[in-house]
């Protein structure tokens, strides 16, 4: 069994998020697709992406890369506590529910992902 590994060894990004002072409010999973949300995602996951090597678009389609940022759990979580903050300053939002929605949305978009690789993978 050959356990070399090639290449250095996972980064681990802490809580280092990407400056960001206003977010589009994501509604349904499909709004984190939109422009605006990707250009959002770019910036408060832009050391992470940087490093990666990945856009924003390869992010959310990318299963491999999806369950790769997850383990980041620090980096993820500041995250979603920072865009949740943002959206619940917003007429009518609320920070617990934000905070609820957006991991139901990652939840979706990380499934879909993984469906998408397992049809790619019967092909």
């Amino acid at each position: 069994m050959n356990t070399k590994t090639i290449g250095p060894p996972p980064a681990t990004y802490g809580s280092a998020i990407g400056t960001i002072e206003q977010v589009a409010l994501c509604i349904k999973p499909d709004d984190y697709f939109a422009a605006n949300s990707r250009a959002s995602l770019r910036q408060i996951f832009r050391p992470y992406l940087e490093a990666q090597h990945l856009t924003p678009t390869e992010l959310l389609h990318n299963y491999k890369a999806l369950t790769s940022l997850l383990t980041q759990r620090g980096l993820v979580e500041a995250a979603i506590n920072r865009i949740a903050t943002l959206q619940a300053r917003l007429p009518g939002q609320d920070l617990h529910r934000r905070h609820e929605s957006i991991l139901a949305a990652m939840d979706d978009i990380v499934a879909r992902a993984a469906r998408a690789e397992r049809t790619l993978d019967d092909l």
